[in-house]
């Protein structure tokens, strides 16, 4: 009969050795959240699936908190059926608002379209000013570069002897200025200025959400001889999301208007890219 220090050492017939960790198979999980998040995502851009998942270490930002007191506003205000469908709305809304005008000052379009700042104001405030600065500047440093005691100053604070090169570019980008302050001589403005491209896309994104979640007409119509009432249910919850969107700066009621007005009815195809 065997001891029993040697029956613990002798291995059991019927035991089963657990495979060496590196063969080990991994884990799966049959919930992935982030996953999900974004299959959610890409089933319903709008944020119909309302999944409310939040990464981990990803605090919501001013704007963001912003856009989620908007939200709650105008869902009350104009009966949204769809609170997180409109929230991912505002999101998108803010994208396009945000969209920066194109601007061309080239001799065959001159093109400076409203929310962008006219030529003539541009260079009151900014091209004038600076051309105007560098030039003192500039004669101020040519006649310090004759000054004996100067060049010494500066030989101590420059070893590396770059302030030729630094010079030479200083006096082109003086140059630069001057140039593009003094852009509109001889040149004829192509127009009246028109409205930055947002706008119709601000309308056209809108009646698809309507058109997707409310009911009734999906046509901006405004009331006569008012430019910021809206005649009809969508209307006047497109004025309160720009209105509520505006950032800075005086709203433009006339350019929504006006822009607006062009939509006919929503019929189901996006008309700008």
């Amino acid at each position: 009969m065997p001891k029993s220090d040697d029956r613990a050492k002798s291995p059991s017939k019927n035991r089963t050795r657990r495979p060496a960790r590196a063969n080990r198979k991994p884990v799966k999980f049959d919930f992935d959240p982030w996953q999900e998040a974004n299959n959610d995502a890409l089933r319903d851009p709008y944020g119909e699936a309302q999944s409310g998942f939040v990464p981990i270490g990803f605090a919501p930002s001013p704007r963001q908190r912003e856009l989620d007191r908007i939200n709650e506003q105008l869902v009350a205000k104009h009966g949204i059926a769809n609170a997180a469908a409109h929230r991912a709305l505002l999101d998108e809304l803010d994208e396009i608002m945000r969209d920066r005008p194109v601007v061309d000052l080239s001799p065959s379009e001159w093109r400076v379209p409203k929310g962008a700042t006219a030529f003539k104001d541009a260079k009151r405030r900014y091209l004038a000013p600076i051309a105007s600065s560098f030039s003192r500047l500039m004669q101020t440093i040519d006649a310090a570069l004759n000054d004996e005691t100067v060049i010494a100053a500066l030989r101590e604070a420059d070893p590396e002897g770059k302030i030729p090169e630094e010079h030479q570019m200083a006096g082109k980008l003086a140059e630069r200025f001057a140039a593009a302050a003094s852009l509109a001589t001889g040149r004829r403005p192509g127009g009246n200025r028109h409205n930055p491209a947002w706008v119709l896309r601000l309308g056209e994104t809108t009646q698809e959400f309507w058109a997707e979640y409310m009911t009734g007409s999906t046509r901006p119509i405004f009331v006569a001889g008012e430019g910021t009432a809206g005649a009809n249910p969508y209307t006047r919850w497109v004025i309160a999301v720009y209105e509520a969107l505006v950032v800075g700066g005086p709203k433009n009621y006339a350019m929504l208007r006006t822009e607006l007005s062009r939509l006919r009815a929503y019929s189901g195809n996006r008309r700008t890219p």
